[in-house]
């Protein structure tokens, strides 16, 4: 793959939404493109249930899930009860 991935098609990766045959060539570009691969992980740990520690906690997930919403032009999830 020539392109770096598009916003679109890491948050469908991440979410769990591709297809098996893109999350296949997802996997196939991440493994030879440093900048898509930083962007996933980042994007993922942020999003994960169990952030990484590299994550300083549960604002920074809210603020940077509400910038990415924004930035995509998405509606913000409903918070969860219990959350």
């Amino acid at each position: 793959m020539s392109n770096h991935l598009t916003d679109k098609e890491i948050d469908y990766y991440v979410s769990g939404l591709s297809s098996g045959k893109d999350a296949r060539r997802f996997r196939e570009h991440i493994s030879s493109c440093p900048q898509c691969a930083k962007i996933t992980e980042t994007l993922a740990s942020v999003i994960s249930e169990e952030p990484a520690s590299a994550v300083p906690g549960k604002h920074v997930r809210e603020t940077v899930m509400q910038q990415w919403h924004t930035i995509n032009n998405l509606e913000p999830d409903k918070k969860p009860a219990g959350r």
